[in-house]
């Protein structure tokens, strides 16, 4: 229907417009443990140091700030070990919503970076 169609442009444009500002506590499930022991033991660290990051991980806390447009975050992770900082920035541009349909309309492939 046409209401169900506007429904669904109102959520892309909204999701296109995410801010992640905020404070963020990681899910620690058994399969993120799985999968995170599996990378720690392919960067080749001992039986150790991967129990106590298994151990620790589940206290992470993350403070995210999402700056210039959406181009940039900002991270702070903390947990037992310390904290640390880094920033993230966009590869690519911002492209303009129109921009995206006009392209469509043409029949050019767009895809998501």
């Amino acid at each position: 229907t046409d209401e169900e169609k506007a429904d669904e442009d109102d959520s892309r444009s909204v999701s296109a417009n995410v801010d992640l500002t905020g404070n963020w506590t990681l899910i620690v499930d058994d399969a993120f443990t799985s999968e995170y022991d599996e990378y720690l033991r392919k960067l080749g660290q001992p039986l150790l140091v991967r129990t106590v990051a298994l151990t620790v991980i589940g206290s992470t806390k993350e403070e995210t700030v999402q700056s210039d447009k959406g181009q940039r975050l900002f991270i702070r992770g903390t947990n037992v070990r310390g904290s640390w900082e880094r920033t993230l920035e966009a590869s690519e541009q911002m492209v303009d919503e129109d921009d995206i349909a006009a392209a469509a309309k043409e029949g050019q492939e767009v895809h998501a970076v």
